[in-house]
């Protein structure tokens, strides 16, 4: 079993689809009225969800109809928020096959089937034609590919002339440059790398989340 195979493997669940329906059924919505907000805690699978996305889309200045290829699009959160949203024709790419298969059947139940499609493939080797999109997406999934390289190259390949590269992404900066001198890892030892490890695993799956906030202590 190659990498790919198992992170395919390692991410596919039965019965995804009615499972999250049922989850949003059971909290009292009406599934024939649901939308991208309401799907948002389970199909935006980054850190700070929807807003973060919302960011990126504004950082990027999309055009109107813009062609975006979504690289590991998941259940098709990103993608639907940019159909719905910012006018986009999205292809999603994502090696699982069960997300491809949710995120095709979410979009046909919020009547976005025509602007948003999804594949399995590799970020390694896109199954698009050469020079077809104004903007190439991503969240979260060149940290997780080791040769980065290819990544990019891919990358420029899908992209039209003048087309963007925009993504949003936690990347370990340690591995090149090596801790700095004064810092965190002073105080958690040799098992500090995997417990940052763990920590934006965690916030990447909403077992913790992070808060601000300005309290006032009465008078």
């Amino acid at each position: 079993m190659n990498i790919e195979q198992s992170v395919e493997q390692h991410y596919s669940v039965d019965n995804l689809q009615d499972t999250i329906l049922g989850a949003i059924e059971k909290s009292g919505k009406d599934l024939k009225s649901i939308g991208g907000v309401d799907l948002a805690p389970v199909d935006e699978f980054h850190i700070r969800g929807r807003e973060a996305t919302h960011e990126l889309a504004d950082l990027v200045e999309l055009p109107p109809s813009a062609k975006v290829l979504d690289i590991g699009s998941g259940l098709g959160g990103t993608a639907r928020l940019l159909a719905t949203e910012y006018g986009c024709q999205v292809t999603g790419v994502d090696l699982t096959r069960a997300y491809c298969e949710v995120a095709t059947g979410l979009s046909v139940h919020l009547g976005l089937g025509t602007k948003t499609s999804f594949q399995q493939g590799s970020a390694l080797d896109l199954s698009v034609e050469s020079g077809s999109f104004d903007v190439v997406w991503t969240e979260h999934v060149q940290m997780n590919i080791e040769n980065k390289l290819v990544f990019y190259t891919e990358a420029a390949r899908a992209l039209k002339p003048g087309g963007k590269l925009v993504f949003h992404d936690a990347l370990e900066r340690n591995k090149k440059h090596g801790p700095p001198a004064v810092g965190l890892h002073l105080l958690l030892g040799p098992t500090g790398k995997e417990k940052f490890m763990n920590v934006l695993q965690s916030l990447k799956e909403s077992r913790v989340v992070v808060i601000q906030a300005v309290l006032t202590k009465s008078a």
